[in-house]
């Protein structure tokens, strides 16, 4: 795992300094912002269902059960709750995105992907997201309480504690199954994360010199 998890870990994807100006610097407005660009990414079980039929049947039941987590536990009503409340308190604050930035780094999660790319490609892009969640969410969480802010913490909590086993569950469970099989490869493995990583990286380095720095 540490060949695959590592460039992961190392990545300015990862390491941006906007997380951390979120939790340290930023007023509610600049939150409420930036988590206007999450809003516009499809709901993370649409995102995995994509892939159900098209990952081979060793792996299927997992992904299954992730899937079922996401719905039953309402992970995008409790951020649609939440963001919808934080707008709310800012008077409605209008964010003018721009479509062809959210296009490219939601690709990776709309039906297009799964049409053009492998399997393997889709455990590197879930594998990578879902490290990249847990330190995301906390540094979210800790701007918000810095700021007093109160509202339903349940969305940036749950992800803050849980996403931090999630990417372990991806590569125990999905992707070393995988592997043992020769149903896939690092490199196509790889490839997934390599791709998340730098669009998410473009996005953050537009983002930080649009809004920020």
């Amino acid at each position: 795992m540490s060949e695959l998890i590592q460039p992961v870990r190392e990545s300015y994807a990862h390491n941006s300094r906007l997380y951390d100006f979120m939790a340290n610097k930023a007023d509610l407005n600049q939150i409420v912002e930036f988590l206007t660009w999450d809003a516009e990414q499809p709901a993370f079980y649409v995102y995995l269902g994509h892939w159900e039929n098209k990952v081979p049947d060793l792996i299927q039941s997992a992904l299954v059960e992730h899937i079922a987590e996401e719905k039953d536990g309402d992970h995008s009503g409790m951020f649609i709750r939440m963001y919808d409340d934080l707008k709310k308190q800012t008077g409605g604050l209008n964010v003018e995105l721009d479509e062809e930035q959210t296009a490219r780094l939601n690709y990776i999660f709309g039906d297009t992907c799964a049409q053009e790319q492998s399997f393997g490609f889709f455990l590197g892009g879930f594998l990578a997201t879902e490290f990249m969640s847990q330190k995301r969410c906390q540094q979210l969480w800790d701007g918000l309480r810095r700021l007093n802010i109160e509202t339903d913490y349940e969305y940036l909590e749950l992800h803050a504690e849980a996403d931090a086993h999630h990417w372990i569950e991806v590569d125990e469970k999905m992707i070393q199954p995988s592997l043992e099989k020769n149903l896939t490869s690092v490199d196509a493995i790889q490839v997934g994360i390599n791709h998340r990583l730098q669009t998410s990286a473009n996005f953050l380095k537009f983002y930080e010199n649009k809004y920020l720095f």
